[in-house]
């Protein structure tokens, strides 16, 4: 099973890989019904109760934002939930 060939599952407003779940990662992709994260048409207070949902959702005590580019660039999730540098990605230490 590979990540591209094993294909996602939504469940609880998160679409996650079975073939990370089975390497033991927590990797996981936030849907609508999760609320909204970010952006200027939601109160702040509205988004940061959606992203501590999202935290508890995978297990974590909070997240780590990063601003979405396309690109090469990864960035390492080790602070708390304050907006990161632009990145393609994160990683981070559970």
């Amino acid at each position: 099973m590979t990540v591209a060939t094993a294909g996602w599952v939504e469940r609880d407003g998160l679409l996650r890989s079975p073939a990370l779940t089975a390497l033991g990662l927590v990797a996981g992709f936030s849907t609508r019904a999760l609320g909204s994260m970010a952006g200027g048409v939601y109160p702040l207070q509205e988004q940061e109760r959606n992203r501590e949902s999202l935290a508890r959702a995978l297990g974590f005590d909070r997240v780590v934002r990063v601003k979405q580019v396309h690109g090469a660039t990864v960035a390492h999730a080790d602070g708390g939930g304050a907006r990161g540098p632009e990145a393609h990605g994160q990683t981070g230490r559970a």
